[in-house]
């Protein structure tokens, strides 16, 4: 070393126990009569954790590093979602010094270090996690920094939207500071099902249904139940449980004024089936289309579409000329006949039966055929005889004929007029 010149040393500090070192390195240097003294302190430190599993009605499960354990999730419906916590940190442990003398815990260097996850799938690839991709896995953190002061809160979540296994499927997590034996494996177990409930049906039209006369732009409250006087579709959902365990069902449809779902929340035996009434009361003339959900076991979603519209009854003679049948003037036990024709003018089935208001016309001696109920197709005709003989007096009248078309709904067709006279002798 020359005069007022310097030489760098460098000293590599590579412990191989897990220990305080305090020593001295000499320096000899010729012709001076005392050695140069080096003090060399450090501490070898190896990184310690403990990965905790909290197991619901169990309490805590420690897992090793380097063994491979088992994480069982179980059996899950489709949606369901089910996890576990776990817990990571760093515990104490006792160096010894070069002295012979011990560290406390105290006395330690508050070290950090990272942790990362990885998943391998029964394939053998490593993915990423994806909540809406196999193996349907959310893991938070995903990595992250953890101190020896602390723990660090882990949380494994499993949440398939369809029917999938986890069987073979592993989670390491890596430590890439620590040594080769701090990573820690869980193989994975678990099933998701979707609930084999049937539906009889996904999708019902309606078709079309008469609107109560005045329904029009009428109330909008709900209805608890069909009055009997209002027309209505039904449709009598049949839900089947062709599962081996019993399932819930559930609706979260609100009633409207035009569609009623009439489902308390229920339990549907294993092999038993259970009657949904869907009932559709129409307000306007107007097309209607809804999704009914269907809750199953408070996770699977089931739905049902419904389409439907409301029409007017246009029940009408096939001319004008008929709404007045005149019999004219006829003399005691004359009969006299005439026919009409009645067409449907609906979009839809219209069935009905002619009805004689209080009985005046059968008073009158008229009659009619068909007296059965009579159904017409729309724009299908149908032809009334009416007969009017009378073996008395009976004086001019003008009454009308109502097609009673049920649910409380009269429809006026056409009048009878007509009158009698007899020969009266007195002796």
């Amino acid at each position: 070393v020359g005069p007022g010149a310097s030489v760098p040393v460098e000293v590599l500090f590579k412990p191989a126990e897990e220990k305080c070192y305090n020593f001295n390195v000499v320096l000899a240097i010729k012709r001076r009569e005392k050695p140069v003294m080096l003090n060399v302190k450090g501490e070898g430190y190896k990184i310690h954790t403990m990965l905790v599993l909290e197991e619901p009605g169990q309490g805590d499960r420690e897992l090793h590093p380097g063994v491979k354990e088992a994480l069982d999730f179980g059996n899950l419906q489709v949606q369901e979602r089910r996890g576990f916590n776990l817990r990571l940190s760093s515990p104490s442990f006792n160096r010894k010094q070069a002295n012979g003398l011990t560290t406390t815990g105290e006395e330690m260097p508050n070290v950090r270090y990272d942790f990362v996850w990885q998943i391998r799938t029964a394939s053998g690839n490593i993915v990423q996690p994806q909540p809406n991709a196999p193996p349907y896995l959310t893991i938070t953190p995903m990595h992250g920094v953890a101190t020896q002061d602390e723990e660090t809160p882990i949380r494994i979540e499993y949440a398939p939207p369809e029917g999938h296994s986890l069987d073979g499927t592993v989670l390491r997590m890596l430590i890439p500071s620590g040594p080769g034996d701090s990573s820690y494996t869980l193989r994975l177990a678990g099933q998701a099902r979707r609930p084999l409930l049937e539906f009889s049906t996904t999708s019902h039209n309606f078709g079309h249904c008469f609107v109560k006369p005045g329904g029009v732009a009428g109330s909008l409250e709900p209805q608890s139940a069909v009055p009997s006087n209002t027309p209505f579709e039904r449709l009598d959902l049949v839900v089947s449980n062709r599962d081996i365990i019993d399932c819930w069902l559930a609706t979260s449809f609100q009633r409207t004024p035009y569609l009623d779902v009439q489902l308390m929340s229920s339990m549907v035996e294993a092999g038993g089936s259970l009657t949904v009434p869907i009932i559709f009361t129409p307000r306007d003339f107007v097309e209607y289309r809804e999704q009914i959900e269907f809750i199953i076991n408070d996770t699977t979603k089931t739905s049902v579409s419904v389409r439907g519209s409301g029409c007017q009854l246009q029940l009408e003679m096939a001319a004008m000329a008929m709404q007045n049948v005149d019999f004219g003037v006829t003399t005691g036990n004359q009969s006299a006949s005439r026919s009409v024709k009645v067409v449907n003018r609906s979009k839809r089935l219209v069935e009905f039966f002619l009805e004689d208001a209080d009985g005046q016309l059968s008073d009158r001696c008229v009659t009619w055929s068909p007296t059965r109920p009579i159904s017409l197709k729309p724009k299908e005709q149908a032809v009334i005889e009416l007969y009017f003989a009378p073996s008395f007096h009976v004086a001019p009248f003008k009454l009308p004929v109502l097609a009673n078309c049920g649910f409380g709904q009269e429809v006026h067709l056409f009048n009878v007029s007509g009158t009698c006279d007899t020969a009266e002798l007195r002796l």
